[in-house]
């Protein structure tokens, strides 16, 4: 009962209708999870652990009771995250070990070509993948695999249903979460932004660390489109920490250039019955020739899109205090005229002329 279940939250669409049903869908699971079998021991781990848990509490414990079952599938639920942080760890492992020149990034050849070795699903139609933003097409003749790209594409996720997904962590979320409590406001300048991330650490960056000057050069290209300042939520700055962090922080594609869709939705797209690329087209992309001198050069286009606009707060000038107090004090001048004009009324009706109901 629970490896139904367990299978059918894997699948996240198809509901198991009979026992000869589940043994299909297993078949299958184990085509393309090849992490199925070792999903399986964490289950049964997981369902030990509950099971010792239940008998610490009470004398006997009956593990196959609907409470127990529907309890222990429960857990398996909520627990997800933890099995698919796991895989996406180990996933990130294996592309950097692929990468070159520190650019977070793995040319098409090699990628390929670690999937028809066996070693890992390295499987997918390019198209597929750039539709994700998982492809990087700077050099058109030798397209490469952005590593941040596509741990957080679609591609990677353990599930997705219309209630939830479970998909690898954007590790960039947290970077970003210590700036927005640091700085405490939607911009700031280059040098405060410089000091915050040369003493941020991440995964496999080391901090402190001295910034390139490549990096302060584009954060102040930044600031000089923002009257000195840089807005930490729009895209410019998102591709600069791009630069900053390649394999955390995934690689901000302009608007309306990729359309990420889960692969149940691309092939009904394209009418594929898989998403996997022929073994033809993944040896020919395997047997590309790299090119000579590997760019370490990070894309950068100067396209900025804001998730909102903010205006700096600046302090008055001398000119436009005066002009607030001469304001002012014209207001109160109006406001005296009409309470002496008023009072002069009110003291002319008080001696016996008109009286007013107001």
């Amino acid at each position: 009962m629970v490896k139904g279940y367990v299978l059918q939250i894997l699948d996240g669409n198809t509901t198991a209708e009979s026992a000869a049903h589940i043994n299909s869908m297993e078949e299958d699971m184990r085509e393309w999870f090849p992490s199925y079998p070792d999903f399986l021991m964490w289950v049964e781990d997981l369902r030990r652990t509950r099971s010792e848990d239940r008998r610490g509490s009470r004398f006997t414990a009956n593990d196959l009771t609907i409470d127990s079952i529907a309890s222990d599938v429960k857990e398996v639920n909520d627990q997800l995250f933890a099995f698919q942080d796991i895989e996406c760890r180990s996933l990130k492992g294996v592309l950097m070990e692929l990468e070159y020149g520190g650019t977070g990034r793995v040319h098409m050849s090699d990628y390929y070509a670690a999937g028809l070795r066996g070693d890992h699903l390295f499987v997918e139609h390019v198209d597929y993948l750039r539709k994700l933003g998982a492809i990087d097409d700077t050099d058109p003749n030798h397209p490469s695999v952005i590593i941040s790209n596509f741990l957080t594409s679609k591609a990677n996720c353990l599930t997705e249903t219309s209630f939830h997904s479970v998909c690898c962590l954007d590790e960039c979320q947290a970077l970003l979460g210590h700036l927005e409590s640091s700085i405490a406001a939607p911009m700031a300048t280059p040098g405060k932004i410089a000091e915050l991330v040369s003493a941020m650490s991440s995964d496999t960056i080391d901090a402190p660390r001295n910034l390139s000057a490549s990096l302060m050069s584009r954060l102040g290209d930044i600031a000089d489109q923002h009257d000195g300042h840089v807005p930490l939520h729009g895209r410019l700055f998102a591709q600069w920490m791009h630069h900053a962090y390649p394999l955390e922080c995934p690689y901000p594609h302009v608007a309306d250039t990729t359309s990420p869709v889960t692969q149940d939705q691309w092939m009904e797209l394209t009418g594929a019955d898989d998403i996997t690329a022929t073994e033809e087209e993944r040896l020919r992309f395997s047997k590309m020739k790299k090119p000579l001198q590997a760019s370490a050069e990070l894309p950068w286009v100067h396209a900025e899109e804001l998730v909102g606009h903010h205006k700096l707060h600046k302090r008055p000038t001398a000119a436009s205090s005066g002009r607030k107090v001469a304001a002012f004090a014209a207001v109160l001048a109006f406001a005296a005229a009409i309470a002496g004009a008023a009072s002069r009324f009110v003291g002319e009706s008080s001696n016996g002329k008109e009286k007013f109901m107001v």
